[in-house]
């Protein structure tokens, strides 16, 4: 009897992580509130048209061509918009009040953006970095706009 209680424990716990490596592929971790013009998430290298609504993951790029901007809200609260021709990369996003577990890393590719922070920004602001081509910017206020150009 103890082997056939330790063979389940096993296999409880490997479909637990395997159940958590999935999540942990496809986590969301914003949603888009505004699109329009010429605006597209880039995920895993296929590109798709942004519609309000649609989940933003880690890892995913965000575009916007000559009219195009994108307006999202992260699950910490903290708002970013990206004008026309800008390129945007959500690197690192971990929101985990419970497990005091904060991260929020952004690659600011081209163009412009406006970011407001939310709930990392004010409950760890070292663990906010927006990072650009020439430089990375540490948060310790709540607002900023950045303008990239190549």
């Amino acid at each position: 009897m103890a082997r056939e209680t330790i063979a389940l424990l096993v296999w409880v716990v490997a479909c637990g992580v395997f159940i958590d490596s999935l999540n942990a592929e496809e986590r969301e971790v914003g949603v888009v509130r505004s699109s329009h013009g010429e605006a597209y998430i880039v995920r895993e290298g296929v590109s798709v048209p942004v519609q309000p609504g649609q989940s933003v993951q880690e890892g995913d790029i965000l575009e916007t061509g000559d009219d195009g901007t994108i307006g999202i809200v992260l699950e910490d609260t903290a708002q970013i918009s990206l004008g026309d021709n800008s390129r945007f990369h959500i690197s690192d996003f971990h929101f985990e009040p419970l497990q005091n577990d904060y991260s929020l890393i952004v690659r600011i590719l081209d163009g412009t953006f406006v970011f407001i922070s939310g709930d990392i920004g004010r409950l760890s602001p070292g663990d906010v970095r927006l990072e650009t081509p020439s430089g990375i910017i540490g948060i310790r206020g709540t607002r900023l706009a950045v303008a990239i150009a190549n």
